[in-house]
């Protein structure tokens, strides 16, 4: 059981999710708890993007959106950031036509997704079909595996709400 003041101890990063900042325009998404690594980017003073970025964030309420004001004030500070929030509860899904839209060359730009891996692989394969090619389109899944006791898992959400509030606090 986990109280405010517990201790944890956290690993990681493991992956290869980082932004590559060069001339291509990217087209960020999230959904739900994958905004982390996104808000991890933006909160590294050393980023800065060289093209535009159009961030999607999916979630079904913008109430649903950890730090919503935070996120904000990160995107106030790099003008070619454009921040598209989706709301599930209010309008039509995300869909790659909707983004690539926003797009001038889709076969020359950059996708970083983080969210639940079936919908990851979905995306890719209509970015794909929209000329993005395959080493561009750059992901970080996550599964919640059946098995895993429900109130385990809300417990590890608390906890990870607490290390991303005092993440943004530092």
């Amino acid at each position: 059981l986990f109280t405010v003041g517990s201790f944890c101890h956290v690993q990681g990063a493991f992956g290869r999710f980082f932004p590559i900042c060069d001339d291509k325009e990217q087209i960020w998404i999230a959904a739900g708890i994958g905004i982390t690594p996104f808000l991890a980017w933006l909160d590294d003073t050393s980023f800065g993007p060289k093209a535009d970025i159009h961030f999607f964030v999916t979630v079904y309420d913008k109430s649903h959106i950890p730090h919503l004001a935070e996120l904000h004030a990160h995107v106030e500070r790099h003008p070619n950031i454009h921040l598209h929030i989706v709301e599930t509860y209010h309008q039509d899904r995300l869909n790659v036509e909707k983004m690539c839209a926003h797009i001038k060359f889709p076969n020359r730009c950059r996708v970083y997704y983080c969210g639940p891996q079936e919908w990851g692989k979905i995306l890719k394969k209509n970015f794909l079909t929209k000329g993005v090619p395959v080493s561009s389109f750059h992901h970080e899944y996550f599964v919640l595996r059946s098995g895993i006791d429900k109130e385990l898992v809300k417990k590890a959400l608390v906890v990870l709400e607490y290390i991303l509030t005092w993440m943004m606090r530092r």
